[in-house]
């Protein structure tokens, strides 16, 4: 695959009633070194304009993917095990946990495709199942 590519990033949290679809495109880098994959790209929030530069990096059937902005963070996704990391706002941090349940990686010609299910909460309060599906291709 290119280094340029096209990003889909679809996400769905929450059950029943409170489930909440987000699904955004933009334009990013794929690349490999040392037996990872990369994807790496930049968002920029449609009401506030603050850009958000992203790093995935896909170890294996680990995943972590990297978030710094005007809110950081770092998710670790380990299949059958819970992570914890920090979410830092300018509101103050809070301790994000994640439950990781599944990670199916496909690649095929010029796309990659990447689906994870999980489960994620704040601190001791209750976690919320979610899936991410991220395609990046050319």
């Amino acid at each position: 695959m290119n280094k340029d590519v096209s990003i889909r990033i679809a996400g769905v949290h929450g059950r029943g009633a409170d489930r909440n679809t987000v699904v955004s495109e933009c334009k990013g880098m794929y690349f490999e070194k040392n037996d990872k994959k990369y994807i790496k790209y930049s968002e920029t929030d449609s009401e506030s304009g603050e850009v958000r530069n992203s790093l995935i990096v896909i170890d294996g059937h680990n995943v972590t993917v990297e978030h710094k902005g005007h809110t950081d963070a770092k998710m670790i996704y380990e299949i059958g095990n819970t992570t914890r990391s920090m979410y830092v706002t300018p509101a103050g941090s809070m301790l994000l946990e994640i439950f990781t349940r599944g990670i199916d990686i496909e690649e095929r010609g010029n796309r990659l495709s990447l689906s994870i299910d999980y489960e994620m909460g704040f601190g001791d309060g209750e976690k919320e199942p979610a899936r991410i599906v991220i395609e990046a291709k050319n």
